[in-house]
């Protein structure tokens, strides 16, 4: 009787060690897949970023060289328009999303 117990009970430790072992796996999975979305987040932030300063370079250096100056062939009318149009970097990013 004495050895069927102990078998019993050793069956019972062997299994709330394995559950025990189930649901530390299940919190490091779940800490896992959540790690895993904010690494894709932060990589999707980073790109937005790198195009948003991009945009911000391009549109700097066009600024300057095409759309404030009036080289040959161009009106200053047109150019002080196009000016006009985009004073800050924001209304520029604003008119190429939309």
């Amino acid at each position: 009787m004495a050895v069927g117990a102990v078998g019993v009970f050793g069956l019972m430790l062997w299994e709330a060690l394995y559950f025990y072992g189930n649901w530390v796996q299940d919190g490091f999975r779940a800490a896992s897949d959540d790690a895993e979305k904010i690494a894709g987040t932060a990589l999707k932030l980073q790109v937005d970023f790198l195009d948003a300063r991009r945009l911000e370079k391009d549109f700097l250096l066009r600024r300057r060289a095409r759309l404030c100056d009036t080289p040959q062939g161009r009106s200053a009318k047109r150019s002080n328009r196009t000016c006009r149009r985009y004073k800050t970097v924001r209304d520029y990013l604003v008119r190429q999303n939309s």
